[in-house]
């Protein structure tokens, strides 16, 4: 399987949840490439990793849209969700890619 047909079908994947050996590499991951802030307008040190896609009380999270950010974007995000996800979501489809690529 070519590393593009892996991406695929990791991106593909029905579970939004990653079994949590997963879990733990990826977050792993974010934290060791990404440890700074991931909002475009932020220079700060990433304190939290937030799903940016997620239901009502944390609810249908998806494991693979988590996006380090620091505790000010992570508060903003959860008080304009909608706004914030068409931010974040495209960064953290991005780092997604990058790990999966580099898995």
């Amino acid at each position: 399987m070519t590393k593009q047909e892996q991406v695929q079908k990791n991106t593909k994947e029905k579970s939004n949840k990653l079994k949590p050996q997963k879990l733990k590499r990826y977050c792993n991951y974010l934290s060791q490439i990404y440890p700074m802030c991931q909002d475009p307008n932020c220079s700060c040190m990433a304190q939290d990793l937030h799903h940016s896609v997620y239901g009502s009380y944390g609810a249908d999270k998806d494991d693979r849209t988590l996006i380090p950010l620091c505790n000010r974007h992570h508060i903003k995000a959860h008080q304009n969700k909608k706004e914030m996800q068409k931010i974040y979501i495209p960064i953290a489809n991005q780092i997604w890619q990058e790990y999966c690529e580099s898995d």
